[in-house]
């Protein structure tokens, strides 16, 4: 895991802006790692391991911007249901449900 993704993923924490906007770039860079590896299956050739590797960790930081914008999201809805009274615990869910079904670095 590299300094970067530690860095963007303590900011998206922080900030809710800052999260969808990495999280849009992770899609696109996700879309252009299965490319490239969609590519050599294409043409019958054996996927390297560090195309494989490259699509992995795509994949999870992609999946991890994803919880921490779905937990902003349940924060906002709580925030908001709050105000009118109403009880909502959405983030107590999301946060259960991040502690239940970690994202995994891929074997």
């Amino acid at each position: 895991m590299s300094m970067g993704h530690v860095e963007r993923l303590l900011l998206a924490d922080t900030d809710y802006q800052a999260a969808l906007g990495f999280r849009d770039v992770a899609e696109e860079v996700l879309k252009l790692r299965e490319q490239q590896r969609e590519l050599y299956t294409a043409v019958g050739s054996e996927v390297p391991l560090v195309v494989r590797k490259a699509v992995a960790d795509a994949q999870r930081e992609y999946k991890q911007l994803n919880r921490i914008c779905l937990r902003h999201a349940a924060r906002v809805l709580d925030a908001s249901l709050h105000a009118e009274g109403k009880m909502s615990e959405m983030e107590s869910a999301v946060i259960l449900f991040d502690i239940t079904h970690p994202v995994v670095e891929a074997a």
